[in-house]
Formats: C-alpha cells, structure tokens, sequence
C-alpha cells in the first residue's frame, strides 16, 4: 500500500527548528524530511518528489529567496512555506519576496506548534483544490 502521509520537507540551517518541525509534524502523521543548506534542500526536494517545504529565508550559501527562485525555475510543484526569525525589517521584506517568487504563506519565527500546523494545513489544502 503506497504511503498517503504527506511528504513535508524543512530546510534550515538551525537544528533546533529542524528537530521542532520534525517532533510537530511527525506526532500528527507527516513524513518531515529535513536539510540543512538551500543547496541541500533544491536537490531533495526534486529526488524525494515532496508535497510542501518550509524554507528558512535566511542561511549561509544559497538563501531561502534564491532556493524558492531555483524551484520555480524548475517547475517544482511543491508548495512552499517561507520562514524567517530575522530582525523586523529584513524579516518584513524577505518573506513579502518570500511570496512575490512562489512561496504560499509565510511564518515568523518563533512560532507555536498550533501556528505550524494551520500553515501547514492550509498550505496542502490549497494545493488539493
């Protein structure tokens, strides 16, 4: 039987979001996949074919923005939600490009378990209608 959880995949350089996102999603029957570098991200989210990504804005290397332009270019279909903890207005201004170049929704960091699971919901809801 093929497995009909959805495949979430979380990119960030923090692994302590990394382990937040995975302990969240994996208690309610995600199947979370994680990296930890924008390049690492691009090349897992084409190999493992995943439903939704949630995408770190600011990391060392390859950003948040650029990653989400590399999969728009590539015509990856996942849905993408951008993250960010950065300072006010740098965090304003990433995650409105966040969603300028194809990200759904966006979060700001810090946020609740509660706050994860609704823009995760809603972001795979979307992508079933």
């Amino acid at each position: 039987m093929a497995n009909t959880n959805p495949k979430v995949l979380v990119v960030d350089d923090d692994p302590g979001i990394i382990e937040f996102v995975q302990e969240t999603l994996g208690s309610h029957g995600y199947e979370v996949l994680s990296a930890s570098s924008g390049e690492q991200g691009l090349r897992m989210a084409v190999r493992d074919a995943v439903d939704l990504i949630l995408m770190d804005i600011l990391m060392p290397g390859k950003d948040g923005l650029e990653t989400i332009m590399d999969l728009r270019r590539r015509q990856n279909p996942a849905r993408v939600i951008a993250m960010s903890g950065g300072g006010s207005f740098h965090l304003a201004n990433a995650l409105t490009w966040a969603e300028k170049m194809g990200a759904q929704s966006t979060l700001r960091k810090p946020f609740t378990p509660q706050e994860l699971l609704l823009a995760v919901r809603e972001a795979l809801d979307t992508a079933a209608s």
